[in-house]
């Protein structure tokens, strides 16, 4: 199974940005506001719609405070189901909190290590 990660620093600090990505019920106001427009939990899974009316279910795995870890899988809605996607939140070596996101991809054919370059970083 093929792996795609994407770094970015943030100006911001770790905690603050921790703070807001456990927040799973917020992500529509406190992370992506615009691009995710509205979040309501249904049962155990939040359903996130975005700006352009499309719409998914996700699963919330796991949440690890003192590793500033988050686990979800989109479970349902328009999107086809995946596994888990991972988001850390970490201290780069520059002293600058980062956010890694990380998401197992099931189909290895398509993503294959020929056509899946490093993403570098960028600033957010």
């Amino acid at each position: 199974m093929a792996t795609i990660c994407k770094e970015l620093s943030i100006d911001a600090g770790a905690a603050a940005v921790w703070n807001a990505l456990r927040d799973f019920g917020a992500v529509h106001e406190r992370v992506a506001p615009g691009f995710v427009v509205a979040t309501q939990f249904d049962g155990d899974a939040r359903i996130v719609t975005f700006g352009n009316g499309t719409s998914a279910r996700e699963q919330l795995i796991a949440s690890d405070d003192a590793a500033r870890r988050l686990v979800y899988g989109v479970v349902g809605g328009r999107f086809t189901p995946s596994p888990a996607r991972t988001i850390k939140v970490y201290q780069s070596p520059e002293g600058l909190p980062s956010l890694c996101s990380s998401q197992y991809v099931s189909c290895p054919a398509l993503f294959s290590p020929a056509t899946v370059r490093p993403s570098g970083r960028s600033t957010i």
